[in-house]
């Protein structure tokens, strides 16, 4: 008998999909692709310098990504489980929480290893240019391998602990948010009080777990000074690791046998608080003249736009913050994008994760397919699912947009303000970011649906939704500058060129994606529900 048997079977499965060959190939070809651009802004350098600003950039790039890689990959692999109520019949057998729990994990993050391990020989072009020793490119990865298998055990962990694919990728983020960014904060705050000599040692342990100080630490430029520092975050991170994974073996084998009744008195309970008020809540929601049942199905709960406003809220305490501790100097020009980049951010954030949810349990239970049966029109389902957006989002579109205005305005109280070529740009910038923050929200509420729809894990949709309308049009833009350089066109500033180029990326972006993601719901949606997910579904998406 194998010593692992889940391990071993979920190993052959994916040895057989030709995804995880092509995602080596893809990885590998986009590192080579920037490594290539790199060289090429870069050429007239010194090939050292030119291997170091290399290998720093694309580390920086692949840890992000390994450091992320929990919250697509692993979030949902026990959750989705616990939802199917299949999680209790492994246990039937006389399999282990280790077994299940490996299982999962090399099932889930296989490819995504793999995807790493083929980035290692573009990394170790810089070695062969110069600037970069073998000793510095194997602490460097080392401390990504470390931080992948982290981030994979930190979303195992939680997964086992969860039944929402949503809040299982939100709670992983945040985990390794606050493991990334926890030390380092703190010690800023006790450099900026003046008592940083006397608290450091109190919260140096949080620094060990930080995985992006390790990577810090491990580049030839730290290391002499960091060398403690850096094996110390590496021991830590590999006890963390064993401590999660451990965990999520103890949770699992404990928590499955009453996962079916509390899931099902959940239901009950849910449906008994809103049984008596369901009439009146439609009433109320729709209104007399609307008659859609999906748009009452998704208004069926009213606090959905309040969070809304909670998830805005915080940056207004740090508005509030900011004015107590510094007073009139806080309100400058930097703090204006900060604040309207954040505030934007978090609601196209949130209407691309709700976007992706759409869909995908229905299909996955049938309800779908079964809702299509019924005299129920398509363009009626998606007017049911604009009709909620507009319910859920609405007024905080309305108050983030009211606020970039009046940062737009703010400039123009001056008397020689419509002559300064800065507050031209300003008003510039701002007025272009508030017409790509509604396209993008209409791109990412119509793909969401989309690639909800189709994919089977929706924590990887969600991602998938975000990169694609959020992400591409910069990587594009920065390729572009990279490419082009930054000169002037036709006479214009080099500010207003950038500008009229990153416009133009992003209508293109998000008009292209908004398009594309709408007439596929409206031509494909009836046939995709009766798909299997997995099969035909993922090929259409």
């Amino acid at each position: 008998m194998a010593v692992l048997p889940i391990v071993e079977r979920e190993l052959r499965v994916v040895s057989r999909k030709t995804s995880l060959y092509w995602g080596r190939l893809v990885f590998s070809g986009l590192a080579i692709i920037v490594g290539a651009l790199f060289l090429y802004s870069l050429s007239r350098d010194v090939p050292s310098r030119v291997g170091q600003q290399m290998f720093v950039s694309l580390a920086n790039l692949v840890f992000v990504y390994c450091i992320l890689a929990g919250v697509w990959v692993t979030s949902d692999c026990l959750s989705e489980e616990r939802r199917n109520g299949t999680l209790g019949l492994l246990f039937l057998t006389n399999l282990r929480g280790i077994d299940v729990v490996l299982g999962k994990m090399m099932a889930t993050s296989l490819q995504t290893i793999y995807s790493v391990l083929a980035l290692l020989p573009v990394l170790a072009i810089p070695v062969i240019l110069g600037g970069v020793g073998i000793a510095e490119f194997c602490r460097v990865m080392l401390i990504l391998l470390v931080t992948l298998l982290l981030s994979l055990s930190m979303g195992v962990y939680v997964s086992s602990r969860s039944q929402s694919a949503v809040k299982s990728g939100t709670a992983v983020f945040f985990a390794l948010l606050l493991l990334c960014c926890a030390g380092p904060l703190i010690l800023l705050v006790l450099d900026a009080t003046g008592s940083a000599a006397s608290k450091a040692s109190a919260v140096q342990w949080l620094m060990f777990l930080s995985p992006g100080f390790g990577l810090y630490a491990a580049y030839d430029s730290t290391f002499s000074g960091q060398a403690a520092m850096f094996w110390g975050s590496v021991g830590a991170g590999l006890g963390l690791l064993v401590c999660l994974l451990g965990s999520a073996c103890v949770c699992v084998q404990r928590g499955w046998r009453d996962e079916k009744d509390s899931m099902s008195v959940g239901r009950l309970d849910r449906g008994a608080a809103q049984a008596p008020h369901s009439a009146s809540l439609r009433r109320r929601i729709a209104g007399p003249r609307d008659d859609n049942p999906i748009f009452w199905m998704l208004s069926r709960r009213p606090t959905k736009p309040r969070w809304v406003f909670v998830g805005l809220g915080f940056v207004l305490l740090y508005w509030l913050w900011g004015s107590v501790q510094f007073g009139h100097d806080f309100y400058n020009e930097g703090n204006y994008l900060l604040v309207a980049f954040v505030m934007q951010l978090i609601l196209k954030c949130w209407v691309g994760a709700e976007a992706a949810t759409r869909f995908g349990e229905e299909r996955r239970s049938g309800a779908l397919e079964l809702l299509l049966c019924t005299p129920i029109q398509v363009r009626d389902v998606l007017r049911g699912h604009s009709q909620s957006f507009y319910w859920q989002f609405f007024w905080p579109v309305f108050l983030v947009l009211l606020v970039c205005f009046a940062f737009l305005l703010e400039p123009l109280t001056s008397r020689w303000a419509l002559i300064d070529p800065s507050t031209r740009n300003w008003v510039r910038l701002f007025a272009i970011s508030m017409m790509l923050f509604v396209l993008d929200l209409y791109a990412l509420s119509w793909l969401g649906m989309w690639k909800g729809l189709n994919a089977r894990f929706v924590n990887r949709a969600i991602f998938s939704n975000l990169i694609t309308v959020l992400l591409l049009p910069w990587i594009v833009f920065i390729v572009f500058l990279m490419v082009g350089g930054m000169v002037s066109r036709g006479g214009g500033s080099v500010e207003e060129w950038l500008l009229g180029i990153w416009f133009m990326i992003g209508c293109v972006n998000s008009g292209f994606w908004w398009y594309y993601g709408r007439q596929c719901l409206r031509e494909q949606l009836r046939q995709v529900a009766t798909m299997q997910v997995g099969v035909l579904g993922e090929k259409s998406a």
